[in-house]
Order: C-alpha cells, then structure tokens, then sequence
C-alpha cells in the first residue's frame, strides 16, 4: 500500500497521556493525549518525514482505515505535532 500527494499512511504504536514534572512528582496534566504513529508510507508531496519515523500526533487525528485486520492511521502534515 502506498500514500499518495500530501498523505501520510501510518499505524498507530500507543497513545500517552502528557504529563508534567515537579522535582521527583510527576503530575498528569489534563485530559487530552497525544499518539505515536509509525510511518508507513509517504506521498511524494510531503517532506522531512521518512518511512519508518515515528510522529507525535493529535489524538484522534487523520482518518482510520482498516484492511485485512489492520488499522491504519492516514495523515496530513497540519495532524503531527512533531517527529520523534
């Protein structure tokens, strides 16, 4: 499967809660979380993201595909918050 213009084809690799730390205590910080998506493929718009990065995204970003059992994540550039 490949990703096609300004597309990002990702699997989603865990969802964390975002916290903050004082000194040793660490302190959830709100309700809203964020995901790891590994990508899988890439359009050949898009640049400075490679197959096989991991991308910090929106929670609940993008559109969800699911082919043979899997579940794949599509993006756009504007639902990554950074590579990790």
């Amino acid at each position: 499967m490949k990703a096609i213009g300004t597309k990002i084809l990702t699997i989603i690799e865990k969802t964390e809660k975002p916290v903050e730390k004082a000194g040793t205590f660490i302190i959830p910080s709100g309700n809203e979380t964020h995901e790891i998506a590994k990508v899988i493929s890439i359009g050949e718009e898009v640049k400075g993201i490679g197959e096989g990065d991991l991308l910090i995204i929106y929670k609940g970003a993008g559109a969800t595909v699911k082919i043979d059992d899997q579940e794949y994540r599509v993006l756009t550039e504007p639902d990554i918050i950074a590579v990790k």
